[in-house]
């Protein structure tokens, strides 16, 4: 199903007006994946596909390369360089999407088992959106009368990189992070393919206010996300020095009205963020990827929800194999087993990437949040309810996560003064970063005058705690700070 044709039905994911209008897009497809609660969201004309497998003489990926334009490249390691492809048309079916069918069409003429299968897969899109892909649950309140305000620290030797969405200046997080934008295609008729990356603006054309791009009176969804999770970090580890990778394209409104023209953040376009922090020349001890998303399943007809492993955050860890840095990801908020990306690369990278459930406190004990992710592929869990963090000023409504019976259209207002609280295992995340960090920098961490090695910390972190069957979400740290 896709923004260009009428919807057959409407998912009960569409909890909120700006999940809606995620799926309406133009350029998006979307697939409910059976058994769950969950939407597979896509390019609707985007591919991924390894540049060897364009050499093969497969007809497969003969006949992709003649109906499609390059339009860019994820990283350029000599290594099975991962490219996306414009598709120029579309197959046109009415029951799935199309981009999902070409997919599927290559798969089944490639064969299940054929190992070419792996090298060809949509261009996912990764929405940060209340209760849906990543990671708050619900939106954004006013914290309780009576929290002082939260120390941010000055920063220090431990060095963190959040990629993320929604950060926008003017709030206390200002003066501890430094920030950067993360890339998006756009029509380049002098780069090769016709196509190329650019770094996506704070605002977007012809929009007078950040916090409200689309100018309907209400604060947009994603607004202090990133500036929030950088809050979480540098309460907890004051002596971590941060700096933000945006990508606003979550901020996307149709293109037939809203905002004209507004990127789409994808898959493609956060691994490329992650390979080029990976691959400075000072990268950071840790990185917090605060996205989650579902891939699609080689046949979701037979209704098996779990798709493969993502393909490019995959490639992307292999081509930088030395690094020691470790990434840390929230594992969503659907409240389901179904794997989600990057934090399920846990199974295949344990001592590379952690996965974090949230938990909250209950009587003498944890028990899983109600919407926190759940499985095997989740390394840790820590608390990620009514966390307190640096915000942005407001007063108005919000669009809110969900509604409950008919959406009346009116929301409360609330009255926003630089801080936050907020639910989800976006926040539980930068807890897991901040004690590692913290650990790093600590007497204990360090030998010789230089802090421990990011795994060494974890290793450390994770030490004695339990792993409960009942929770199935690794190692349980409780109640991080900030509390």
């Amino acid at each position: 199903m896709n923004g260009n044709k009428p919807f057959l039905h409407k998912p009960a994911e569409f909890r909120s007006r700006f999940t809606q209008r995620i799926a309406e897009h133009s350029r998006v497809a979307y697939l409910p994946l059976p058994k769950s609660d969950l939407l597979v969201l896509m390019v609707i004309d985007e591919m991924l596909v390894t540049a060897d497998a364009l050499k093969l003489k497969n007809s497969v990926f003969q006949q992709l390369k003649s109906n499609a334009d390059h339009a860019g490249t994820i990283h350029s390691s000599g290594l099975d360089d991962i490219e996306v492809w414009r598709l120029k048309k579309t197959p046109g079916k009415l029951s799935v999407p199309d981009v999902a069918f070409q997919v599927w069409e290559a798969r089944k003429l490639l064969g299940k088992n054929s190992p070419m299968a792996s090298h060809i897969a949509p261009n996912h899109v990764l929405v940060a959106s209340p209760n849906y892909h990543s990671c708050p649950f619900g939106p954004p309140e006013v914290p309780p009368s009576g929290i002082g305000t939260p120390g941010l620290g000055d920063g220090g030797d431990v060095h963190v990189t959040v990629i993320d969405s929604g950060f926008v200046t003017g709030g206390p997080i200002d003066g501890r992070v430094c920030y950067d934008f993360g890339y998006w295609f756009t029509r380049d008729t002098t780069a090769p393919g016709g196509y190329a990356w650019v770094q996506e603006p704070m605002v977007y054309p012809n929009t007078a206010n950040p916090l409200d791009q689309n100018d309907d009176c209400e604060l947009d969804a994603l607004v202090g996300h990133a500036n929030f999770v950088a809050g979480v970090i540098a309460q907890g580890c004051p002596t971590a020095t941060i700096d933000i990778v945006s990508h606003n394209g979550s901020f996307v409104e149709n293109d037939s009205g809203g905002v004209p023209d507004t990127p789409i953040t994808t898959e493609a376009s956060v691994a490329k963020s992650l390979y080029d922090v990976l691959t400075r020349p000072n990268p950071p001890d840790l990185v917090n990827v605060g996205f989650a998303f579902p891939t699609l399943p080689v046949n979701a007809k037979l209704g098996l929800p779990n798709g493969p492993p993502s393909w490019s955050f995959r490639s992307v860890l292999d081509r930088t194999k030395d690094s020691r840095t470790l990434i840390v990801a929230p594992a969503g908020n659907q409240n389901t087993t179904v794997k989600q990306y990057p934090a399920a690369m846990h199974e295949t990278f344990p001592n590379r990437v952690i996965g974090v459930g949230s938990v909250h406190r209950h009587d003498n004990g944890f028990v899983k949040s109600h919407f926190s992710n759940h499985g095997g592929w989740v390394a840790c869990c820590t608390s990620g309810e009514d966390v307190v963090s640096a915000f942005v000023t407001w007063s108005g409504p919000t669009e809110e996560a969900e509604t409950s019976g008919p959406d009346t259209g009116t929301r409360p207002k609330k009255d926003f003064q630089d801080w936050a609280m907020w639910d989800g295992t976006s926040f539980a995340a930068p807890k897991v970063v901040a004690a590692i960090a913290k650990r790093m920098s600590a007497p204990a961490g360090i030998v010789a005058g230089v802090p421990a090695s990011p795994l060494a910390a974890w290793n450390g972190v994770k030490q004695g705690k339990p792993s409960p069957a009942d929770l199935n979400m690794g190692i349980l740290l409780g109640a991080l700070p900030p509390t």
